[in-house]
């Protein structure tokens, strides 16, 4: 779900609690080795997120926070900001020139050059499988 950041209120808050878990506590966050990604920049996003006079992503940025059951994706689009909170089970993410984010209908390609966002990301997919396996039926 895409959820406008500059207007995010406590109805929207609670909808992303119970979608991905609650944010970890700062211990947590020691013990992983962190769960917040720098701001990546962002090559292109699906129509979702903004809108059409917003779609060149020159100076767009993001920023990913894992949660137990999902992600948080944060987009910086100028003066505008989003939150996209993607579930762990509808979270594809393919490795192209950079990575690209997918999940419900939207994606979000980024740019990854320092070796920082490459090991954070390889997290995320690390997490993510994790997260699946608990499901396996084998």
């Amino acid at each position: 779900m895409i959820y406008d950041a500059t207007e995010l209120n406590d109805e929207h808050r609670e909808k992303i609690r119970e979608e991905l878990g609650a944010p970890n506590d700062m211990r947590e966050s020691l013990t992983e080795g962190g769960v917040r990604s720098g701001w990546i920049s962002v090559s292109e996003v699906s129509n979702g997120f903004l809108r059409p006079d917003h779609l060149q992503p020159e100076n767009h940025h993001a920023r990913i926070e894992l949660r137990p059951t999902g992600l948080l994706l944060k987009l910086s689009a100028g003066d505008e900001s989003f939150v996209w909170s993607v579930p762990y089970h509808r979270l594809a993410v393919y490795r192209t020139e950079g990575i690209a984010l997918h999940g419900d209908g939207e994606f979000i390609r980024m740019d990854v050059s320092q070796d920082d966002d490459k090991a954070f990301l390889q997290k995320v997919q690390d997490r993510r499988n994790e997260y699946l396996e608990q499901f396996s039926y084998r």
